[in-house]
């Protein structure tokens, strides 16, 4: 609003200047400017003249009062016309407030229809998930009666051809005795004929063989054809407990579903009565209170009717909770299981990280042998290279030390060559000169033993 402020003071600005010219051009002119006096004539005394120019002056005062007072009279009615629209913009200004609230009464509707609908949705979500949660179970317990009485129906039959081979069994061991029993006295009493009787008896064991042989194949025939019966009749059973758990499940879909369009219309009917409520008290709310409380009232009129909801589906969801528990009683089965699977599992787990880490243990107690083995191999050859140079070192240093102690005794000899030299030559100049002797050597003899160190080389 407050954007229109200005192109709307220039508008009013030019329709009041138009409406200025408009009036200044159908108001009547202003006068003319007073004619100036005729020339006095010669006739005409002083008087005269004087009244003459105070009534000209008398006249041109009164016109321009005229002419303040429609100035006047313009200026006001300009002013008149500005309020007039004025009051015109502020009527709009009130129309479009009046037109922003029964948009936002509208929305608020709106707003509680989509609450009610998402509501409602969730209902019909919830019954259709327990619905099937029930069918489910139905289904799972119809799975497990059947397959209890598949089970129960190969034990009955394994027992009772278990049965029939012992009696098969005892029969026979009953009939190899009793036949025993026959030869052995026939063979007391007929020792004479054995030769024939011998040969009656084992034609007599070949067809009791052949006997016994077809006993077995009747017996296994009877058998056979007994789990062919067994599993036609348990088929047999297993299509007419699914057939009726199938009507069951009809009818109970059957009674679900009409449940259900009681349940929608009752809550349809409620709905509209709280959204006729709801649509009545928020245009109150809109137009005395402001946005915050309006949304708090909607939401406590939208829990009140979720609460009003799960009061109808109090049965629905005791069957759910029900559902719920059986379906906890299994899944916990499963669990204990699955824990138990898991257990194992673990202690598998735990016998093989054990076995891991001893042997990772193992690995490591070795390398860490084989390390020491080779740090300490390493230190060895390290202390006897240390032992090599130190060697080396106290070699050469004593190599240095005779150096040393050769090069004084020849500086010694030297001295001592040099003081005997002196002395000769003291003898000489006082006893004459000497007899041709052997040359005593001298510093500058180059037939002195020179001795040469050749320094080892250190080893590091």
């Amino acid at each position: 609003m407050k954007r229109r402020h200005f192109p709307t003071l220039l508008a009013l600005t030019v329709i009041v200047l138009s409406m200025i010219a408009g009036m200044g051009l159908a108001a009547p002119k202003p006068p003319g400017p007073p004619k100036p006096p005729k020339p006095p004539k010669a006739d005409d005394d002083a008087a005269a003249l004087q009244l003459r120019q105070h009534a000209a002056a008398e006249q041109h005062l009164l016109e321009q009062r005229a002419s303040a007072s429609a100035h006047q009279h313009l200026l006001q009615t300009a002013a008149a016309s500005a309020e007039h629209h004025l009051l015109e913009q502020e009527a709009a200004a009130s129309s479009h407030h009046h037109l922003l609230l029964n948009v936002a009464a509208a929305a608020a509707r709106h707003h509680l229809l989509t609450a009610v609908a998402t509501a409602a949705h969730e209902h019909l979500l919830l019954i259709r998930t327990a619905q099937a949660s029930h069918a489910h179970l139905l289904l799972a317990q119809t799975a497990a009666a059947s397959h209890h009485h598949l089970l129960l129906a190969a034990a009955s039959a394994s027992h009772h051809h278990l049965l029939l081979q012992e009696t098969a069994q005892a029969a026979h061991a009953h009939l190899l005795i009793a036949e025993s029993a026959a030869s052995a006295r026939h063979h007391l009493l007929l020792v004479a004929a054995g030769a024939a009787h011998q040969h009656l008896l084992l034609e007599e064991t070949a067809t009791a063989a052949h006997h016994h042989l077809l006993l077995t194949a009747s017996t296994a025939a009877a058998h056979h054809l007994l789990l062919t019966a067994t599993a036609s009749s348990a088929h047999h059973l297993l299509l007419t407990a699914s057939a009726a758990a199938h009507h069951h499940l009809l009818l109970q879909a059957t009674a679900a579903a009409a449940h259900h369009l009681l349940t929608v219309a009752s809550t349809a009917a409620h709905a509209h009565l709280l959204l006729e409520a709801t649509a009545g008290s928020a245009h109150h709310l809109l137009t005395v209170s402001s946005t915050g409380a309006h949304h708090h009232l909607l939401l406590e009129t939208t829990a009140a009717a979720q609460h009003h909801l799960l009061l109808l589906s109090a049965a629905s969801s005791e069957a759910h909770h029900h559902l719920l528990l059986t379906e906890a009683a299994s899944s916990r089965a499963h669990l204990l299981v699955a824990a138990a699977t898991n257990a194992h599992h673990f202690l598998l787990l735990e016998h093989a990280t054990v076995a891991q880490q001893q042997l990772l243990a193992h690995v490591n107690a070795t390398s860490a042998q084989q390390h020491l083995l080779t740090t300490e191999a390493a230190a060895s050859a390290q202390q006897h290279l240390l032992l090599q140079s130190a060697a080396a070192a106290a070699a050469q240093q004593h190599l240095l030390q005779e150096h040393a102690t050769t090069a004084q005794q020849q500086l010694l000899l030297l001295q001592e060559q040099r003081t005997a030299q002196q002395h000769l030559l003291i003898q000489a100049t006082k006893k004459g000169p000497l007899p041709a002797t052997t040359p005593i050597p001298t510093g500058d003899d180059a037939t002195l033993p020179v001795t040469t160190i050749n320094p080892q080389p250190v080893l590091h």
